[in-house]
Parts: C-alpha cells; sequence; structure tokens
C-alpha cells in the first residue's frame, strides 16, 4: 500500500490507501524552502521563482525521481495552504490520540 494520494512512479502496481477503502488515509511527504517572518513579499516571490525555475530543470527532475522524489513547483500562497491543512490535521491527530509535551 501506498500512502500518498496517487500512486508513486516507482510502484505503479502498488494500490493507494484510498484505492483499498481507506478514504480518509493519505500522507505525502513534501519539501518546503522557507524564509523568517517579515521577509517582503517581493523576495519570496523572486526565491520561488529561482527554485520553480530549478526544480523544472529535467537533469534535476530526473536526478531527484531516481531517488522517488517527484518534484512539484508552486506557490507561496499554496505552501501557506498546505501548512494550515496539515496543521489541522495534526492537531486532530495529537488530540484524539492525547499526545503531550511533558
Amino acid at each position: 500500500m501506498v500512502a500518498a494520494e496517487a500512486r508513486a512512479p516507482q510502484l505503479p502496481d502498488v494500490p493507494t490507501a484510498a484505492e483499498l477503502s481507506l478514504a480518509d488515509f493519505a500522507f505525502d511527504n513534501w519539501f518546503g524552502l522557507l524564509a523568517p517572518a517579515g521577509t517582503p513579499a517581493a523576495r519570496i516571490e523572486r526565491l520561488n521563482e529561482g527554485a520553480g525555475a530549478a526544480l523544472r530543470q529535467p537533469a534535476l527532475v530526473e536526478r531527484l525521481a531516481g531517488q522517488g522524489i517527484q518534484t512539484a513547483p508552486t506557490t507561496p500562497a499554496e505552501v501557506q495552504r498546505l501548512f494550515a491543512q496539515e496543521a489541522r490535521v495534526f492537531a486532530e491527530v495529537i488530540r484524539a490520540a492525547n499526545i503531550r509535551a511533558d
């Protein structure tokens, strides 16, 4: 079983959790480039453009794919949305499992 939302290109015959009737079970790994709070929007946009351009280079795409990593350049707004979504999901997991830091 693949825990991600989509089948892994390296394992095309391995079904996702959703395909095995675990509709609400999905866990994707992702990487992001972060900047300190208060970084000017123009600087963030420039960094995002540079990172996106690098992640579209065929040689890098191929090299990362060989390691099982799929590139998916996105926008700063989408990363913020993803952070908020992940925070909601994991906050619920933490509450339900009564996880404590002490």
